[in-house]
């Protein structure tokens, strides 16, 4: 939540505005799923177009505040995320099959980083996502 705090330039809830928009949390979520990134931006960040790394920051903000705390990542894989040494998948939506299935797709995942789906193991791309095994790799740099 500090992330997209720090990111929107605001905090979590904000009587002030509009009913839309007085939830931070509720508003960023809507504005991803509509693709309306620069929505959730403080106005007073200026921001090079060609920049990604404040957008894959809102998506990692977006991943840190899901409801659901299966989808949410560790400490060390925001770190990593934002530091560019793993991939940022596409945080879910509402409109998406929810989060629930989400949430079951990562409790099912085993040690060895596969699924088991009643058809035999198979790897998948989000399993990656959620994996510690990059962690034991790779040496964080700086201070925590």
């Amino acid at each position: 939540m500090v992330l997209l705090e720090l990111i929107g330039g605001r905090k979590n809830y904000d009587h002030s505005e509009t009913s839309e928009r007085a939830h931070f949390p509720t508003y960023a979520l809507k504005m991803a799923e509509e693709k309306k990134l620069k929505e959730i931006l403080d106005p007073n960040i200026k921001i090079v177009e060609e920049d990604e790394s404040v957008y894959t920051a809102i998506q990692v903000a977006l991943w840190c505040i899901q409801e659901d705390m299966y989808l949410r990542p560790s400490m060390s894989r925001v770190v990593q995320m934002l530091e560019g040494i793993c991939a940022v998948p596409e945080p879910p939506t509402s409109s998406q099959m929810g989060s629930r299935l989400y949430s079951s797709f990562f409790k099912s995942i085993s040690e060895d980083g596969t699924t088991t789906s009643g058809h035999g193991t198979t790897s998948s791309g989000l399993s990656d996502y959620n994996s510690n095994a990059y962690l034991s790799a790779v040496r964080l740099s700086g201070p925590r």
